[in-house]
């Protein structure tokens, strides 16, 4: 008996020196770059981690992450991928790694986290990206979802302090149709945001804000909060590009082109969402109009806000309407808006006084009321065909066109813009 016990003990010895090999033999593929054969070793020790020795667990761990992320960046190259969840799986190595380590790789380990950390984002948001045009069953979507998941709850553990991982849930939860998580995230992404430093300013968090006021709007009806939130936004936005502004200089003139027209999208679509809440909100409206007047004050070339003011106006003061509308064009005739709104509003003059002049038994006050109307058609034509000019194939203009042409008995013009919208397939 005692000679088997001593049979079986070495027997056991052997099998453990046979597992510590192979991680050495790992080790020292992955210093020659033969990457395959060194996940080969790690996979082959790693299937029985208990009969390694600690240290060698460890380090069995880590350099299986590090090869793993460097056999798929040298597949990148070649064009193929033998693990799709490489970054996934690397990460979650580097987790047992920690946990078996007694203190001597912690702060390599630790390191290595946060170089893969950029990599967790990018692949997330390339799966999040690819989720909005997804098609296939419920469950390969909700898989793509949870996937997505994975990424950045493994990025807020390797960085807290980042809002985009939490932003990019949001919208993850959003898809999924769970706004109660969605709001959690977003909420904790702007907390995120705003209490720590950025190494460089971010103009795109506005859509973090913009889509929490969303579900403030539309899912839980708190007008008042998604007003917040939207205000709230654009104060962060325009402290961002101070910060750009301030470092103008280290940009060239093409990337400092494109910053611009991010800030101006972004204050846009924030200012729109604002605008939209105050339109359906009538208690607000005093107050907004005071707001937008300031703005106008103290911004007297911003276009986006002398649109928003004037379409505030067309409620209480059309003539005010009309001189912000025309502000608005003087500042920037390349843009749709405004050309638009104010031919609309004109417009809408006209068909008043049509309306008025068919509801009248009076044929001279009729026929008075309908040539005061084709005035305001007059007027409408010519910022509408600049509009349309712009926007060639914008099916709203051609209709409007289409009936100021018809009111004025302008029949060629009407043929025209009637085949306009027949070449726009509209």
């Amino acid at each position: 008996m005692k000679q088997l016990f001593t049979l079986f003990l070495a027997f056991a010895v052997t099998c453990v020196m046979a597992q510590d090999s192979k991680v050495t033999s790992g080790m020292v593929n992955y210093d020659g770059g033969q990457y395959k054969e060194a996940l080969n070793n790690f996979n082959e020790a790693l299937g029985a981690p208990d009969l390694l020795k600690p240290k060698n667990a460890t380090k069995g761990y880590f350099y299986r992450a590090k090869t793993r992320i460097a056999l798929m960046r040298e597949e990148a190259k070649a064009g193929t991928v033998s693990d799709q969840f490489a970054i996934l799986n690397a990460y979650e190595d580097l987790n047992k790694a920690l946990k078996r380590d007694d203190g001597k790789l912690r702060q390599k380990i630790l390191a290595e986290k946060k170089l893969i950390n950029p990599m967790l984002l990018q692949a997330g948001l390339m799966l999040l990206n690819s989720s909005y045009s997804a098609q296939g069953s419920g469950d390969y979507i909700n898989t793509l979802y949870l996937t997505i998941t994975r990424y950045m709850e493994a990025s807020i553990e390797i960085d807290p302090y980042n809002y985009l991982p939490y932003d990019m849930l949001g919208q993850t939860f959003l898809g999924m149709k769970d706004t109660v998580q969605a709001y959690k995230n977003f909420t904790k992404g702007i907390t995120t945001f705003e209490k720590n430093v950025h190494k460089r300013p971010d103009l795109m968090c506005a859509y973090m804000y913009y889509r929490k006021a969303l579900i403030e709007r539309y899912q839980t009806g708190d007008l008042n909060a998604a007003l917040a939130t939207v205000q709230g936004g654009k104060l962060v936005v325009k402290g961002e590009w101070d910060k750009l502004k301030a470092n103008k200089d280290s940009y060239d003139a093409t990337t400092w082109g494109q910053l611009k027209q991010q800030y101006d999208y972004a204050m846009e679509d924030l200012g729109k969402f604002e605008l939209d809440i105050y339109l359906n909100y009538p208690d607000k409206l005093q107050e907004a109009l005071q707001a937008f007047e300031a703005s106008v004050a103290k911004e007297p070339n911003n276009y986006t806000i002398h649109v928003a003011y004037a379409q505030l106006l067309e409620k209480t003061d059309a003539d005010k309407a009309e001189v912000m509308y025309k502000k608005a064009i003087a500042i920037d005739d390349t843009k749709l808006l405004a050309l638009f709104n104010l031919g609309a509003l004109y417009v809408n003059r006209g068909v008043a006084l049509y309306q008025m002049a068919n509801e009248t038994d009076d044929f001279n006050k009729a026929d008075a009321l309908q040539k005061e109307g084709n005035g305001w058609f007059k007027k409408a034509y010519e910022p509408l065909q600049k509009a349309q000019a712009i926007e060639p194939c914008d099916a709203i203009v051609l209709k409007t066109l289409m009936q100021i042409t018809m009111n004025l008995e302008l029949m060629d013009d009407f043929k025209k813009y009637k085949a306009l919208k027949t070449e726009c397939g509209l």
